[in-house]
């Protein structure tokens, strides 16, 4: 991605991403597929007066290009056609810092977001919720603009039949 940073509290980027699925879980993909996708976005941060609690609101548009394969009649799998599909995603992101007054090298920290994202566009079938992504996290800001976290995610994806869910 290429960002633009407009002030201290406002970020636009786009970019590029190259996703292969593989079958895994529960509930498999029949097959492994690719996605190219396109997206724009914009970050506002917000501090509290007294710097405490850090804010981000992430608005991304994702323009996704996904390959549809389907089995030939010996059940190997065949490339059918791109389709093309529309995603909105919005996140809200917390920073705590639990050892210093703000956010700044040293600091000991929480970390906690909420990510949904909706498909919308004509060949959206089943599925206007997409997924939704649940994060927590302890970190340590080791620089200025750098730190390193460890936490635990919780993905919710809704199946492209509309009916399922995989967490």
């Amino acid at each position: 991605a290429l960002e633009y940073k407009v002030n201290d509290n406002i970020a636009t980027a786009a970019g590029y991403g190259y996703i292969l699925t593989y079958p895994y879980g529960d509930q498999p993909v029949a097959f492994e597929y690719a996605e190219h996708r396109a997206f724009e976005q914009l970050v506002i941060t917000q501090k509290t007066p007294n710097g405490r609690f850090n804010f981000s609101h992430r608005y991304r548009l994702e323009q996704r290009w996904m390959e549809n394969v389907i089995a030939n009649s010996d059940g190997s799998p065949h490339h059918d056609k791109w389709i093309y599909r529309n995603r909105v995603r919005y996140m809200f992101r917390v920073n705590i810092p639990l050892n210093k007054k703000a956010m700044e090298k040293g600091a000991v920290f929480l970390s906690l977001y909420d990510e949904v994202m909706l498909n919308f566009g004509k060949n959206v079938n089943f599925n206007i919720f997409d997924q939704n992504r649940f994060y927590g996290a302890v970190g340590y800001q080791f620089l200025k603009n750098a730190n390193i976290q460890l936490g635990y995610m919780n993905q919710t994806i809704q199946k492209s039949d509309g009916k399922r869910l995989e967490n």
